[in-house]
Formats: C-alpha cells, structure tokens, sequence
C-alpha cells in the first residue's frame, strides 16, 4: 500500500468503533464500499486487497418506511444503503446500537430515523430500494447465469438476466462501468474466478436493522464478493478498515 493508505484493526468488543476512531484520529479517512472497491480495480491481483476481506463505513440498514419514489415497487419493506452518512463517527458501533442488538449482531435504529434518512436518496451516495426487488443470496455467474439460477428461475429475474452485473443491490457501489471493471479483474483472480457471491443478512427486526457492508477476499469465502458485515460485537472476528490520508 501507498503512504497515504494504511490499514486499522479492531481490538476487542469495542474493535469497529476503535478500529475507525484510530483511524481518524491519525489523520486517515476511513473508506466507503465504493472507494474500496476502486482501490481492487486499480491493485494488482497479488494485492492483499484481493486476498483479504475489507469492511467499509458504507451502512446498509432494513426496515418498513415511506418513500416518494414511484420506482419502488408496493409495500413499505426498504433497504437504505449509503456511503457517506458515518464518514467521521468514531463511535460508530455506539451509534449503530444505541437502542439494542439484534440476535445476529445488527444495530437498531428508530423507526422516525430511519424515515428521515430515506428524504437522503439521491442516487449516488444514497440508494433506497424495495426489499421485494432484492435478488436471493447467493453466487451469481459473472457471464451467465449459474446453473443453479437456470435450474430454478430460468436464468432470469423479472425478464433480466441473473448474472452479477444486473444485481439490484451491486448497482448501489458503483457505476457500470466501473462494475464491469471490478468483475472483470474479479475474473483473472485464480482462487476467485467467473462466479461472485452477493450476500447480505436477512435482518427482521421490530426496528429498522443496521449493518456495515464489506468487500469480501479469497481468505474470506472463497467466491465472497460483496456482503452485510457480520455481527457489530464479535470480537472473534478480524475486522479491517483502510484509511486514506487526504
């Protein structure tokens, strides 16, 4: 890595929100989904960032809520998903729950939060989708549909095809173009190859539910690609961030 990139761990049950204070508090910027995943496009294969997972401030959180949108399809069921709400929070996890954890580790927000940051969505740094337009968990084929996917859905989704690059979900990190770079490179990368994973928690929760999202490595899942961070206390679990010195 570049001086001006330089990577934070967690340390114990506070570890996220550590990992994230430190960061800052040592002149760095902790990185979004998107920015994380340009840095892979433009690292060589032999990268540690292709080998190991990376978590990012990027936040996904589910719950029922309200939207203008017409493009959103019936029902009240949202995933919000943004890549600069918590850029500077280094008490993220504090944050994410301060009204309680789920039993799988997500945060809970109030509902009247979650409303208000439904009014963000702009389209660039700030997606709201219907949880019903969401595509299953899964691996997708990056050329074509999984054999699995042709067994049980003909290869298609709503009439389009059930390859990565048309996932609901993966058009919220980046551009077109620049996922088509990302698979692309994806590809060449012996362990990974032509299938990527795109997974997320099926967080149900009373209250919206909040996770971190993270870029996945070989080392962390074999075909992982894009994912809902595990559980918010899990001091287990190796968490990295990537700062940036601006």
């Amino acid at each position: 890595m570049g001086n001006h990139i330089k990577e934070f761990y967690n340390h114990g049950e506070k570890g996220i929100s550590r990992a994230v204070a430190e960061c800052i508090e040592s002149g760095y910027r902790p990185l979004s989904m998107p920015e994380i995943i340009n840095i892979k496009i433009d690292s060589s294969v032999q990268d540690k960032n292709w080998s190991h997972g990376c978590d990012s401030i990027s936040l996904r959180i589910r719950g029922n809520g309200k939207t203008s949108n017409v493009s959103h399809k019936g029902g009240t069921e949202l995933v919000f998903i943004s890549h600069d709400y918590l850029p500077s929070q280094c008490d993220i996890v504090d944050r994410l729950k301060e009204y309680g954890l789920g039993k799988y580790g997500y945060g809970n927000i109030l509902p009247e939060d979650f409303q208000r940051l439904l009014r963000l969505e702009d389209g660039k740094m700030n997606f709201v989708m219907a949880r019903e337009d969401m595509w299953p968990n899964d691996i997708y084929g990056i050329d074509t549909p999984t054999k699995k996917h042709m067994q049980e859905f003909g290869g298609k989704i709503d009439g389009v095809d059930m390859i990565a690059i048309n996932h609901p979900e993966i058009r919220a990190f980046l551009t077109p173009e620049k996922i088509e770079a990302y698979l692309k490179k994806h590809k060449t990368v012996r362990l990974l190859g032509n299938d990527i994973g795109i997974v997320d928690y099926d967080d149900r929760s009373v209250m919206p539910a909040c996770r971190l999202l993270k870029v996945g490595g070989y080392f962390s899942g074999g075909s992982l690609g894009f994912t809902g961070s595990e559980s918010l206390e899990n001091p287990s679990r190796i968490r990295r961030f990537i700062g940036i010195r601006e």
